[in-house]
């Protein structure tokens, strides 16, 4: 499956060098954790023996380096991801301790919004594309997917799909992101933005089923990439002011970028289903067996 291991090493490239800039040059959500004086304030004064307020006052720029080693970190799984083989184990196991890292942004981030289950699962596709890939490259050149990955690249896509289709259908609170990217990008106005992302979101829903139905995955699988680049675009478009000539815009493409697991897992999974439709190669026949004059 050589085909579908290099859009996984591109998925998990983008993700990794999209964090890797916004931790360098912009920030991370780091202090919804550290500076959570009730989850924090009882190892503060126990490991660092200071009161809550001393911490609070004096760790803003040692949080600052954590994150920026962090993002020295992304870059460098970045570049892991076009090198990393089969028998290197190390470049393996790190791709696994980047996967896990942006697992932990993905709690952070939960922390630091509402602490809602959908949105802790919208980043499934984003933290486990670097898993899929080190299992991938340790699994070798398969003449066809396996099987255990492919279920689990399907129920990482289901996550993401469902986990945004709950906040545009409608279910929680429709968080005002998508109602300015759908007003900015489509020209409409909020009551027309708000149906289609009802509708968009039903759809969601659809597609994160559908992609199990043997007979509708394919379908579902192309709507998902097509839908996925689209959504991950919208953060450009949405924040790209002509007359400003783009100025600012690198945060906003690092967060479309950071979202290409959303459309190219589907299009992993897609190539791994027509290397399973594809007929196999008939045997060569056998020589013909030479016989002895008398």
């Amino acid at each position: 499956m050589p085909f579908t291991i290099s859009v996984l090493r591109a998925a998990a490239f983008l993700v990794f060098l999209s964090q890797a800039w916004l931790h360098v040059f912009w920030d991370a959500p780091f202090r919804a954790l550290l500076w959570n004086q009730d989850l924090m304030e009882p190892w503060v004064e126990r490991i660092l023996d200071q009161g809550w307020e001393e911490y609070a006052a004096c760790s803003d720029r040692p949080i600052q380096n954590v994150i920026r080693g962090f993002g020295v970190f992304y870059a460098a799984c970045a570049i892991l991801c076009w090198t990393a083989r089969r028998g290197r184990r190390w470049q393996l196991a790190a791709l696994v301790a980047g996967g896990l890292a942006l697992a932990f942004l993905a709690f952070l981030k939960f922390l630091d919004h509402n602490q809602q289950t959908p949105q802790l699962i919208e980043y499934t596709a984003q933290w486990a594309t670097p898993l899929f890939l080190a299992v991938a490259l340790a699994r070798g050149d398969r003449p066809r997917p396996d099987p255990g990955l492919v279920i689990a690249m399907k129920v990482a896509v289901a996550f993401t799909f469902a986990g945004h289709g709950v906040y545009a259908a409608g279910l929680l609170p429709v968080p005002g992101e998508y109602m300015f990217m759908t007003m900015q990008c489509l020209r409409v106005t909020e009551e027309a933005a708000g149906l289609l992302l009802r509708v968009a979101g039903i759809l969601d829903f659809v597609v994160a089923a559908a992609i199990f139905v043997p007979l509708l995955s394919k379908y579902a699988l192309w709507y998902a990439a097509a839908w996925g680049a689209l959504t991950s675009l919208a953060r450009v478009v949405s924040h790209l002011t002509p007359a400003e000539n783009a100025y600012g815009i690198d945060p906003w493409l690092a967060e479309s970028l950071t979202r290409a697991p959303h459309a190219l897992l589907p299009l992993a999974l897609l190539a791994g289903a027509m290397k399973r439709l594809k007929p196999d190669p008939m045997p060569d026949s056998p020589p013909p067996v030479a016989h002895e004059q008398p």
